[in-house]
């Protein structure tokens, strides 16, 4: 007797798992089935059992399986769309959607937005329509909806419309001509995958797009960018997107804007359109990316480097190569080395006429610059936070270091500036931890504000008479820095309209010696 009773419970075992096992495996969405006057359904959410999260089947712990209007596991009936989605009717006699307020646990996993309400269209994704930086749009730290999808009838996604909504892993937009407005996804941590079965209508380069979806890997454009005002093309789309490998532009891209790319670390390849306009800035930290290499009217793409051959500019490097003096280039852009790791030893040649801000920031390998443009000006930022730079040789044509062009060069134990330069602009010598001292040249008028605040090493800075001005913040926070020694009188220093000289005890003058009390 006890042969069958275990016998038929383990039957029974196996009939229950079974029945569970299937389920779950049938627990994918069903297919939209609006009719005029309801608007469509997908797989959704409803009150479970005690304990159970309304989105989850109370005996499969997984999603509902539906089938006719009820989950065929355990009886839940499945919502509609109005019980998670708020429509519009719109003077065209269209719909527009947005999340309805307070309805965190009411959305499906695969929220799937219905293409007609009330027999009517639906053409437009609210602006912050399903954002999670709105509370009462109920979006803000969910893990529902993983997965949207978008029908053909919409033509417009506002501003922001799906904005730190961290649970959608993989967005699919379809129809003929898509509007996005700015931060369409942005911040969406979970995003991973984006499928644009669409054309694109670009009214703003669709700007921080994709702005901080730090997950994402793969985006596909299947259609082609059209132009709305402005043209078309990406400003910022990508920025933080630190998983994306590759892109490939959709037809039509006129234009990669400034930080299209921006810290996408791990992208690898990149083909850029022929006539498209291509932003200096666009690639900033991408530490891992090649091009593939073509000649096109305006420019010439290497692996590691992209020269626009109408302006004989260096828009963009990140290897080793010198820069040639047959005049081929004569400008290098904003950013142009930002963050390259392969230069050690660089030379900026004579024929270089321009070097633009931020050229150099943060190459964190550069030991020695020589510097033999007829250049006048030190751009702002141009050596920033380039901490192994030890040796920098000028040439006699400088007149200006601009705000923070040394910032940071924390390995720089002496410079010599040229008596040509008359402006030291603020922050230039900044946090330049081993630097020792200091000669300004004659002619200099003004110390700029924080000009050498935070040189750790700083012992002695020479001041002409020509100074002044000593800006709030010039020489803070120098802790070996007690003596300075000044070009004009006692009588010409008192007069230099200064701050507070944080430590310095002593001013040597030509005509004697101040002692500074710690409150001067």
């Amino acid at each position: 007797m006890k042969k069958y009773i275990t016998v038929a419970a383990i039957t029974a075992v196996i009939l229950v798992s079974a029945a569970i096992i299937l389920a779950i495996a049938l627990g994918s969405p069903t297919e939209i089935r609006g009719t005029s006057g309801t608007s469509g359904t997908t797989e959704g959410t409803t009150a479970g059992a005690a304990g159970t999260p309304d989105n989850l089947c109370s005996q499969t712990g997984r999603g509902h399986v539906y089938e006719g209007g009820v989950c065929a596991v355990c009886g839940a009936e499945e919502p509609t769309s109005e019980d998670y989605l708020e429509f519009e009717l719109m003077s065209d006699g269209t719909y527009s959607v947005a999340a309805k307020a307070k309805t965190l646990k009411k959305f499906p996993e695969r929220l799937i937005i219905p293409a007609y309400y009330n027999g009517k269209p639906v053409t437009a994704i609210k602006t912050e329509g399903f954002s999670g930086e709105k509370a009462y749009n109920g979006f803000q730290g969910i893990s529902n909806p993983k997965y949207v999808y978008i029908p053909e009838t919409v033509n417009y996604i506002g501003r922001s419309a799906f904005a730190d909504c961290d649970g959608i892993s993989e967005i699919i937009i379809n129809g003929g001509e898509v509007t996005f407005g700015e931060r369409a996804f942005y911040d969406c941590d979970g995003l991973e995958k984006a499928v644009f079965n669409c054309d694109i209508k670009s009214s703003q380069w669709l700007k921080n797009m994709f702005y901080g979806c730090y997950k994402l890997e793969t985006v596909e454009f299947n259609g082609k960018l059209t132009a709305d005002k402005v043209g078309t093309g990406f400003l910022g789309t990508f920025t933080g997107c630190s998983s994306l490998t590759s892109v490939i532009f959709p037809e039509g891209t006129d234009f990669i804007g400034e930080h299209t790319f921006y810290d996408c670390r791990s992208l690898e390849t990149l083909d850029i359109p022929e006539n498209a306009e291509i932003n200096s800035k666009a690639f900033i930290g991408c530490e891992k990316l090649s091009f593939t290499p073509q000649e096109s009217e305006r420019y010439s793409i290497t692996a590691h480097r992209i020269v626009d051959k109408s302006t004989k500019t260096l828009v963009w490097q990140r290897d080793d190569t010198p820069i040639p003096e047959d005049g081929s280039i004569l400008n290098i852009a904003e950013c142009a080395f930002y963050g390259n790791d392969k230069i050690t030893e660089y030379k900026i040649p004579a024929v270089i006429e321009s070097v633009g801000s931020h050229a150099f920031y943060h190459c964190k390998n550069l030991k020695s610059v020589v510097w033999e443009s007829d250049c006048t000006e030190i751009p702002e930022y141009a050596f920033c936070d380039c901490e192994k730079l030890e040796s920098f040789t000028l040439n006699g044509k400088i007149s200006r270091i601009g705000n923070g062009a040394f910032y940071g060069c924390s390995a720089m134990k002496s410079i010599t500036v040229p008596d040509t330069v008359t402006e030291i602009c603020d922050y230039a010598f900044r946090e330049c931890d081993a630097l020792e001292e200091l000669t300004v040249p004659n002619g200099v008028g003004v110390l700029g504000k924080n000009v050498l605040y935070g040189c750790d090493a700083l012992k002695r800075v020479y001041i002409p008479s020509t100074v002044r001005s000593i800006a709030k913040g010039a020489l803070e926070n120098c802790p070996n820095l007690w003596d300075i020694y000044y070009g004009g009188t006692i009588e010409e220093w008192h007069a230099i309209e200064k701050d507070d000289l944080d430590g310095v005890t002593m001013v040597h003058c030509a005509d004697g010696d101040i002692r500074l009390t710690v409150t001067e």
